[in-house]
């Protein structure tokens, strides 16, 4: 019997999807039901641990705390290729569907990721195609991509558990969780509003960044007696933030670099000039060698601004998520199947200030993502809302499973 072609193929996994419907509606309408904060992410873990070993996948694992892995074997060997989601929600307890206990809400959208992700395993096995394909699929469930994980949970995980990051991404590169994976295809959610129309964007690509914690460091002394013996360190600040606002104006538009400051903690006794303040600066770039370059020049600002009127300046450097570029020749595919299934031509959105640690698992493993509309409202907000469902939890899943069939094709 000859083997069905790759358009038969994705045709059957299509027909399963539409024939199931009801089944993807109800799988992302329960993961959206069930937002959890970094970490935190149990019943979502367990729902695609479920998932995933009533599917009889291979190597159903649960790791980094709420992290998942599994493998789907196919008909015979071959190359490796993934979908990767992220698991975690919000916290934004204003948001009209929030969880009332925990004021987590998923105004990012990453439970139409978590939706494809099972989505994708099931057309696969359920529609026969598996069988045609040659090599493996891998599906990744990654915690705490938002970066807010409390210190105390963050010191247990670390305690417990050996963590490295508190990204959860960052600690399954470094369990080595992706090792033999040749390319990943992730999604996202898209805002469709009067400017951005179309049902999917290829995402060119996103910043990396680095935050920075700078202590200031002054001399207290009567302000209006003798404030010549004192060294103000609220001054300093000041100073250090002119020379950084001199630092913006020097970074090329097209680097996509910005810095970002906070002066969040100004000790001053009372009636004392201030002896301490706390400035914290977020650097972002499009590329690690430009960062580096940004680094060097936001603490010579500072520490040259605020040392020239005496501060002591010390500077701790909290490393972030790095810079993610889509690889070229996986987005060709990719955005060849989106269209074939939307018929509309998937447009590229270019490169954004914003930051995602799938950008440190770019830089090991080729990845490409494709953001679908059907929201509105603004991401992070509490005006986040679904508009189109169908839109959201199963053009994913097509999108993946059309594009996973055009990379594993067993000739």
């Amino acid at each position: 019997m000859k083997s069905p072609d790759k358009a038969q193929l994705k045709a059957a996994a299509l027909d399963y999807i539409q024939k199931h419907r009801q089944a993807y509606l109800d799988l992302g309408r329960d993961f959206y039901r069930h937002p959890e904060l970094a970490f935190r992410e149990t019943y979502t873990a367990q729902r695609l641990l479920d998932e995933f070993s009533a599917l009889g996948l291979a190597e159903v694992t649960r790791t980094a705390h709420t992290g998942v892995t599994a493998r789907l074997p196919l008909g015979r060997p071959g190359r490796n290729f993934g979908v990767i989601a992220e698991l975690d929600a919000l916290y934004l307890p204003n948001h009209p569907d929030a969880d009332t206990a925990t004021g987590a809400a998923h105004v990012c959208g990453h439970h139409i990721q978590t939706t494809a992700l099972a989505g994708v395993a099931r057309a696969l096995k359920e529609s026969g195609v598996a069988q045609f394909l040659a090599g493996t699929v891998s599906f990744f469930g990654c915690p705490a991509e938002e970066g807010s994980v409390p210190k105390e949970l963050y010191d247990t995980l670390c305690r417990e558990e050996g963590f490295h990051s508190a990204s959860g991404k960052q600690e399954m590169l470094a369990r080595g969780c992706f090792a033999g994976v040749e390319g990943l295809l992730s999604t996202h959610a898209l805002i469709n509003d009067s400017k951005v129309t179309q049902p999917a964007l290829l995402s060119a690509g996103c910043d990396g960044y680095n935050r920075w914690v700078f202590d200031i460091r002054g001399r207290t002394a009567h302000p209006t007696m003798d404030p010549s013996k004192g060294i103000n360190a609220l001054n300093g600040a000041v100073l250090a933030l002119h020379a950084l606002q001199c630092v913006r104006e020097s970074l090329a538009l097209d680097d996509y670099s910005i810095i970002l400051t906070a002066m969040d903690e100004i000790v001053q006794a009372p009636g004392a000039i201030p002896d301490y303040v706390r400035l914290r600066v977020t650097t972002k770039s499009k590329t690690p060698a430009i960062l580096e370059e940004i680094d060097g020049k936001v603490c010579r600002a500072v520490q040259g601004a605020a040392g020239s009127i005496g501060c002591q300046v010390d500077c701790e450097k909290i490393p972030g998520y790095q810079s993610f570029i889509a690889d070229e020749a996986l987005s060709r595919v990719y955005m060849d199947n989106c269209q074939a299934i939307t018929g509309t031509a998937v447009p590229v959105r270019p490169h954004g200030y914003y930051s995602n640690d799938l950008g440190d698992v770019s830089k090991q493993v080729p990845t490409s993502q494709i953001v679908v509309g059907g929201f509105s409202g603004a991401l992070h907000s509490e005006r986040f809302r679904i508009e189109d469902e169908e839109m959201a939890y199963l053009l994913p899943s097509k999108m993946m499973t059309c594009t996973l069939i055009d990379l594993l094709y067993a000739e």
